[in-house]
């Protein structure tokens, strides 16, 4: 059975993204109700009406966080007077709200549909950090990285430097350690289980739920694996604590303890990864992404293969093309748009591009230079081939609206990418 196929896409609609699964009415691009057999009447006002909503470009604001790329840790009613401190993996929760990896602050923070900000979990401080479970606002993170929230709000982090998968339950809020023995190791080492605190994970990364909410895939960066955590028991339950893991791709270290490499070939034997950042689940094609060391690899039915970017490893500058013929450089958060499309956060070349399911890439926001090719570092607002981000690194797509949010790293806030169309068409922020 393919792993990818139990998602909410096929069950119930959905986009599967870097921070998580986002569910989607099921009937969406289906005709019914009053809408049946209006194609029988095609009028100039029906191609007009159609046309409206024909999206005809893409303008990036600053949602949330300081204009002026200044750091903090102050939650405000205001989103644009809240701060946060280098912000990495976000996730849009089944309620509209937006749920923010607050990195530098070693909290989650939480984005309400209204705009207002707030800690969701993480007494925060100065590293370093602890590492301790228990009543939301009294647990403590390690310089977190990854999210998934689940359709029941179920929240999941990847706490990279406790090296260990946190669950964040609501009502009341708690944290709690899903799998991780809280120090760096390698456990499961080949293609068995450990539960619970018996697995060790190096530095983990992202995270993506499948649309069922029964695996949890994860980035393990500095095993250079890509891992799963069952978050079910036999009853069907969910767990907050001893999940069970399991290694999805990458293969077993060899004596002197490399596994490092740039290989495709059979996910468990003959695939080699290079320090794996982010992963998103194309919940029709069963399809598992990770972005890594300057590309873009898929698993699917086991097997390892190039989607885009460099064979060898090697980074390069804002260069579009198809497969290998592309350039990424330290590609991280991975979100997939309604289309289908790869959404990726091209951290250091400063640019979100897209990635269509034939490799072909284009730069999707932000500018290059025109005498090095390089990504323009800045904080510009603007229409999307004219604005500016610096290490934008988490995305997340609403897959209603097609609004795309990226956590913009080094300016310490959250843009959003919207789509204009001759209904709505774009103006200057």
């Amino acid at each position: 059975m393919n792993p990818f196929a139990r998602v909410w896409g096929v069950l119930a609609g959905c986009v599967c993204v870097v921070g998580g699964c986002v569910g989607v009415d099921s009937t969406l691009g289906e005709t019914t109700g009053s809408d049946a057999g209006s194609d029988a009447s095609t009028g100039d006002d029906d191609a007009s009406d159609e046309n409206a909503g024909v999206t005809t470009g893409y303008m990036v604001t600053t949602f949330a966080g300081s204009t002026t790329g200044a750091s903090g840790s102050l939650d405000s009613a205001n989103p644009l007077e809240a701060t946060f401190n280098g912000p990495r993996n976000i996730a849009l929760g089944p309620n509209g709200s937006l749920y923010v990896v607050d990195y530098g602050n070693h909290k989650i923070r939480k984005i309400a549909s209204n705009g207002a900000i707030s800690t969701l979990a993480g007494k925060g401080g100065p590293p370093p950090a602890t590492y301790a479970d228990g009543a939301c606002l009294s647990a403590t993170f390690y310089y977190p990285r990854g999210i998934a929230v689940d359709r029941n709000g179920i929240v999941y982090i990847a706490d990279e430097s406790n090296f260990v998968i946190r669950v964040i339950t609501p009502s009341p809020c708690t944290v709690t350690t899903l799998a991780g023995s809280g120090t760096s190791g390698d456990v499961p080492s080949d293609t068995g289980t450990a539960t619970g605190t018996v697995a060790a994970f190096g530095l983990v990364q992202g995270l993506a739920l499948d649309a069922a909410g029964d695996f949890l895939y994860v980035a393990d960066y500095t095993n250079n694996k890509v891992r799963r955590v069952t978050l079910k028991d036999t009853l069907g339950q969910v767990l907050v604590t001893n999940g069970v893991v399991s290694t999805v791709a990458g293969k077993a270290k060899d004596a002197d303890g490399n596994n490092a490499g740039h290989d495709n070939g059979l996910a468990l034997s003959g695939a080699t990864f290079t320090a794996p950042f982010g992963i998103a689940v194309d919940a029709k094609a069963g399809i598992l992404y990770v972005s890594e060391n300057h590309d873009i690899r898929t698993i699917t039915n086991g097997q390892v293969n190039l989607l885009a970017g460099s064979t060898d490893g090697s980074s390069g500058n804002l260069i579009d093309g198809t497969g290998s013929n592309a350039r990424f450089y330290r590609p991280y958060g991975l979100a997939l748009d309604a289309d289908g499309n790869l959404i990726v956060a091209d951290a250091a070349n400063h640019a979100v591009r897209k990635v269509t399911p034939d490799g072909v890439v284009t730069t999707f926001a932000g500018t290059r230079d025109d005498v090095t090719g390089a990504g323009t570092s800045g904080a510009k607002d603007g229409p999307a081939n004219e604005a500016t981000f610096s290490s934008p690194y988490g995305l997340a797509v609403d897959p209603n609206t097609g609004v795309i949010y990226v956590s913009d790293a080094d300016n310490n806030n959250i843009r959003k990418i919207t789509p204009c169309t001759a209904q709505h068409p774009c103006a200057t922020p």
